[in-house]
């Protein structure tokens, strides 16, 4: 017996992994003794701050949520400068995904749409915009705000990326 993987198993579920670890991550920058430095320490200088990578994620999310799910926003974007914000931001966006009707996700998916993500207008569907686009920068800035944390000296090990993807089920962050 083999199951086929839908758009909704490899969209909106990777999407509750990024924010669930966005979350964690948001937790341990708030118990270090300088946490309102964080919030706008760079990787490097010339790339984009902590408070950033809470704003793109959440952004991206939103997106996903309305090209798939037809989802309003859930919130401001204003929101994510604080970590306050942003955990409410994501505990809101988390909500939603798990609100998020598998069919409609399966219906939506395929249907191709003018969509304009930053400077690029593209005439792709749900599913190809999500997967080849807002994924892959969805992992790259969960991987820069881990990456940012840990070069502040914030103690974060492998399991603390991986432990919403691997353990969602039996060991939700929340």
């Amino acid at each position: 017996m083999s199951s086929s993987l839908t758009v909704y198993d490899g969209t909106i579920v990777h999407a509750q992994g990024v924010l669930r670890t966005l979350f964690h991550l948001i937790e341990m920058a708030e118990q270090q003794p300088n946490p309102d430095a964080l919030i706008q320490a760079k990787l490097h200088e010339t790339m984009k701050p902590l408070k950033f990578q809470f704003f793109i994620i959440t952004l991206l999310v939103e997106r996903m949520l309305q090209m798939l799910a037809g989802r309003e926003p859930v919130g401001s974007q204003d929101e994510v400068a604080t970590y306050a914000g942003a955990k409410d931001l994501i505990q809101r966006l988390l909500t939603a995904l798990a609100e998020v009707d598998k069919d409609t996700v399966e219906r939506n998916g395929p249907v191709v749409t003018t969509t304009k993500l930053g400077l690029v207008e593209l005439n792709k569907s749900g599913t190809e915009i999500t997967t080849s686009m807002i994924l892959p920068n969805l992992f790259f800035h969960l991987s820069t705000a881990y990456g940012i944390l840990r070069k502040e000296g914030v103690t974060l090990v492998k399991k603390d990326y991986l432990y919403a993807f691997l353990y969602q089920d039996i060991l939700p962050i929340q």
